[in-house]
Parts: C-alpha cells; structure tokens; sequence
C-alpha cells in the first residue's frame, strides 16, 4: 500500500515534459534526490555541464543510488570523471513546483577512464591474431562492475597471458583485488569474432577500509527516519552505519554489539542528506571491532569457510559455535592443512579440541563477505571447559584410500548420525544421514579435493580432507 501511495504521489506531483535528444558533456558528481525521490533515497547520480545540471536515468529507470560509481549498461564511470552521452532532456517538476532537468541516457559516447572494482581472471584460449597459421593464446581477463561481462586485458596493446602483470612498477596477480583503471575497445579475432578488451592503464590495490573511529554503539532517532538508525557516538557526533549503502536499523548481532558498546569501526566516510535535504555523516563499514571483552558459551566445531573477495574460500574450519552463529577463530591453530582439518587452537598454555563446550572471554571483530553479509571471527583470550576433554580425537577416524577412485570407507570408534561431503568451495555434494560406526560412499561422478565432515552422536564433528581422482 506504501509504494502504491508513492507511485501515486509522484504521478500526480511530477509534470514530465520532454525537450529533445542530445549529446552532452560533463562531470559525474552526486546531488541532493529530488523533492518527490526523498522518500526513496537521500541523493541522485548526475551529470554537470558549463551550463546546467541534469539528473541522471538510464533507459527510463533512475540508477541505484546506493552504488559508489555510476554504472551506465556495462560500463562503470567514477564520480569526478567526464563522460559524454546521447540520451533525452527531460524537464521534470516536483510537488514543490520546482523543474529540473534529466537527461535519461541511451548510449556511453566516452569517457575520461572507466572504473572496475575486479580481480583478474582466467579466460581461456583465444585467437587474437588476424592471420592464418596463429596459434591460441591463454588469455586473463576481469569482470566489470555488474559482474555480467568479461574484458580481456591490455597493457600497452598486447593482451595478458601471463598469472602476473606489472602495470606502471605495480606488480599485481589473480590473488588479489584492484581498482582497475583504463579504457576498453572492442578487437577482432582470427574468425573475425568481436571481443572486447580493457586497455589498462592503472591498477590500484583495493581497500575499502579508509578510516576508523572510536564510539559507542547507538540507536539513534534524530534522522527522520520510520525507524531509529545504527550509529557510533564519539563523543561529539553521531556517524550512522551502512552495509552496502544501506542504513542499518538494527543491531547487527545483539550479543556482542548491543546499546552503549564501545567499538571501533573501520570504513568509509560519506556525507549523505535526510529526507529534508540536510547533511548528516554515514560510515560505510569494513570493520567493527568491540574494544572491550565480550564472554560467550558455545562449542568448538566444523563451518563452511566465509565468502570473501570475490569468491568463497574453499572448504571447512575450525569455528566457535555460540547463540547459533559461528564464530572464526583468530588464535593459532594445530592441524595437518587449510581446509578445515584443523584438531585444536592454543588459548594461552591450554590447546582446546573439537567438540569442547567452553565459556570464553574474547576480542571479537565483524567484517563483510562478497554477499555484504557480515561475518564474525574472534580472538579468544581466556577459557573455561565445561565438558572436559572429548571422548575422542582424530585418531580415531579412519578415512580410506586417499587417495581414492571415488569409493570411500569410513570407520569410527564412535557412531556416526551424518555424514557430509564439501567440495573445495565449501558446497555440499553429499549427505548420507546414518546411525553406525562404518559407511562407504561413492563420489566416482566428483573429482579433485573433497572435505568429508562427520557429525557423531554426542554432536561433536571432525573434518578431514581427500583427494578423488
């Protein structure tokens, strides 16, 4: 009923004449949203000339306003950059009687330089050369901003064949994230197919965490807003938080971060405008740490690695379970590889196992994985074991032949209820629900690294990891 009433409201109040289609030139900036839009979003993208300012839409929709650059079809401009673009002028009037102008896009002409936030890729084979007898070369390419198109890349008019590059002294590699500036032109390859490359000019190592503060953690009422907003206090003002350029209303996880905390967030800075077109700070989060210690009860054991970057890390670890989430643990860690088979963590002269029930004083951090979700990990630094040592250890799994063919057996000491079978990314690719101390399962249709998880009875879970040829 709300976005009926407001669909409706800017029918009625919005007057739309249209003046003609043109070509303009001008810097991409960000300007308070328009009188009727102020229940949507607190500003809009546009675009300024010598001479006029024109709110920007594309393809008759308004971009999302949350984004940090503007994002025009496949193609991402920063703020600050020029661009020139065909599209219609609009003349648009407000409920206050107010006309402003639109330009709503249909096509990128140029642009100063093109912004993609990626990490390189591999690409496959590709015949760039436009003669006979060329052989297929092993192309790197990256994303762009929506994710949805694949640029080769360019450095100096040759395409990258190489796992590194090396672009003005900056060495960079697939392992990790940039800021990739450039251009991008469509080439033609030996078949006469259209592909299209990124021209690389620069390549800035990406970090969103630009800043930091000190404060308390509040729900603040002084926006007007439907609901209160998540801010820090510093003492002098309030900085509201965002995750993904979104306002939060909540608290993130109420039993480490609840009413008058003391934290310290690590993000980004930005000056946005409330509903009546005044300025407040925002901070776009990165981080959030609790300065002082937090005690949780909870258990140790197995979960799926978080999605950082660009992809998910591969397979299981050694977590702290407690108020259902899971908490990844920053201490150092006994074990025999990365993927989640590790046996136990160092707290100070003790070594904690799997399967533990403890009561923990710890320093806890949240961060943001690639979904803008957060995720949480943990420093223990004091524990009290509430059920004494585990009935068994990993000594007393047996897991063989690893390698393997793809048929597995499994014996336990104890008996087993599931068992779980994760490929290298952390996704289930088996489950075999059981009540016994032996199982064989068949995973001849799967090849390459498998994380297996049992769960016994007592709830305590072990990991191991095995190779299928």
């Amino acid at each position: 009923m709300k976005k009926l009433i407001a669909i409706l409201y800017i029918l009625l109040t919005t007057a739309y004449c249209s003046l003609a289609q043109d070509t303009i030139t001008g810097v991409v900036n960000r300007i308070a949203a328009p009188y009727f839009e102020q229940n949507v979003c607190d500003t809009r993208f546009a675009i300024t000339t010598d001479s006029e300012t024109y709110y920007v839409m594309i393809d008759n929709y308004w971009p999302n306003p949350y984004l940090e650059d503007l994002v025009i079809h496949y193609d991402t401009i920063a703020i600050g950059n020029e661009i020139s673009v065909v599209g219609n002028i609009l003349e648009m009037e407000d409920g206050n009687g107010d006309v402003f102008r639109v330009i709503d896009i249909q096509e990128l002409v140029d642009a100063e330089y093109l912004y993609y936030n990626s990490r390189i890729c591999w690409m496959g084979w590709l015949y760039p050369i436009s003669y006979p007898g060329s052989e297929p070369i092993d192309a790197y390419a990256i994303f762009n901003e929506s994710g949805n198109v694949l640029y080769y890349v360019s450095i100096d008019g040759e395409l990258q064949t190489d796992f590194t590059w090396i672009v003005n002294g900056v060495t960079i590699n697939c392992l990790s994230q940039y800021i990739f500036v450039g251009t991008h032109e469509i080439w033609t390859d030996y078949y006469g197919e259209p592909f299209p490359v990124f021209n690389l000019k620069l390549a800035i190592p990406y970090s969103i965490a630009t800043d930091s503060i000190d404060g308390t953690l509040t729900l603040s009422e002084d926006l007007p807003m439907d609901v209160p907003c998540l801010s820090v206090y510093d003492g002098t003002e309030n900085f509201y938080l965002t995750i993904n350029g979104v306002l939060k209303h909540s608290f993130i996880n109420p039993d480490l971060y609840a009413e008058t905390t003391p934290v310290n967030v690590g993000g980004v800075e930005t000056i946005r405008y409330d509903l009546f077109g005044r300025t407040f700070k925002s901070f776009e989060i990165a981080e959030l740490q609790t300065i002082e210690e937090k005690t949780l009860s909870g258990r140790l054991q197995d979960a799926p690695n978080p999605a950082i970057g660009l992809v998910p890390l591969p397979g299981m670890e050694l977590a702290f379970y407690s108020g259902g989430r899971n908490y990844y643990l920053d201490n150092e860690r006994i074990g025999i590889g990365p993927y989640g088979d590790t046996e136990a963590i160092i707290v100070g002269n003790d070594t904690l196992t799997y399967g533990m029930e403890l009561t923990a004083s710890m320093a806890t951090t949240m961060e943001i994985d690639n979904g803008f979700e957060p995720y949480y990990h943990v420093y223990i630094t004091a524990a009290t074991i509430t059920t004494g040592v585990p009935e068994f250890s990993i000594s007393d799994l047996h897991i063989f032949p690893n390698p393997s063919n793809g048929i597995i057996s499994i014996n336990s000491e104890k008996t087993m209820e599931v068992v779980y079978v994760y490929d290298s990314l952390g996704q289930i690719i088996l489950k075999e629900t059981i009540c016994s101390n032996n199982i064989t399962i068949d995973l001849q249709e799967y090849k390459g690294l498998a994380i297996i998880q049992i769960v016994f009875e007592n709830g305590q879970a072990l990991s191991r990891k095995i190779v299928v040829h």
